[in-house]
């Protein structure tokens, strides 16, 4: 019985965590080249996840799903959506270890209008992991 209640406890543990920044170049709005960092910070574990794109103080342009392309500068209002999480765990070293975060948020058009016509029903925010480091444990291992 208590081999049992130790499993249990071994398999009620979290068994991926993670958090950092992921950067990907954006088109600046005069020269279209990709030369505007945007980085989205981002960290999860069993129970929650956030991601959020900092907000620049250099504008760029993005293509957006029903307005076109437009000038993003700053954000000023926080709209509900509801997402799922892809991590991957590349080993020690995060980033440059092969570890990824991709975090897909699903848009309603009623509950976030704003982020909807931007960034249509589903948009995937990722970018090259340049800080934090993924950990996945395998519960089953000892």
């Amino acid at each position: 019985m208590d081999a049992l209640r130790g499993k249990v406890v071994h398999l009620s543990y979290d068994t991926a965590s993670g958090g950092g920044v992921n950067r990907k170049m954006m088109p600046d709005p005069v020269t279209g080249k990709l030369t505007v960092p945007m980085d989205e910070v981002f960290s999860f574990d069993r129970g929650h996840a956030i991601c959020r794109v900092e907000t620049n103080s250099q504008a760029f342009t993005m293509p957006t799903y029903a307005m076109g392309d437009v000038t993003i500068g700053s954000r000023s209002a926080a709209e509900h959506a509801t997402y799922k999480v892809e991590a991957v765990d590349g080993g020690p070293r995060g980033g440059s270890a092969g570890d990824t975060f991709a975090f897909a948020a699903f848009f309603d058009p009623e509950d976030a209008p704003v982020n909807h016509a931007i960034f249509g029903p589903e948009f995937t925010f990722t970018g090259l992991m340049v800080e934090g480091e993924i950990t996945i444990l395998d519960p089953r291992a000892d």
